[in-house]
């Protein structure tokens, strides 16, 4: 259910300022504002995303991906190595 608010979140972030940049482009009679809004928005978007993804995945009880796992199996097996 947390990703439900991720993707509105991102979504909005997307479309925002690029709605907003074609309104002021109304406004003032320019033509740019729009491509600044929307490339803006998705550079914003895209970060956001992507930080939500680390930040879920770092929750206690996220499932972890296989890659995470040989990863974590491999630091463990270094430590108890390395003890002896």
């Amino acid at each position: 259910m947390e990703w439900v608010g991720v993707v509105t979140t991102v979504a909005v972030m997307m479309v925002g300022p690029g709605l907003a940049g074609h309104w002021l482009d109304g406004r003032l009679g320019t033509r740019f504002c729009a491509l600044v809004g929307f490339g803006l928005g998705i550079a914003i978007g895209l970060y956001y995303l992507l930080a939500s993804v680390a930040r879920l995945q770092r929750r206690p009880g996220a499932p972890r991906s296989e890659h995470a796992d040989r990863e974590s199996r491999s630091r463990d097996a270094d430590s108890s190595t390395n003890e002896t």
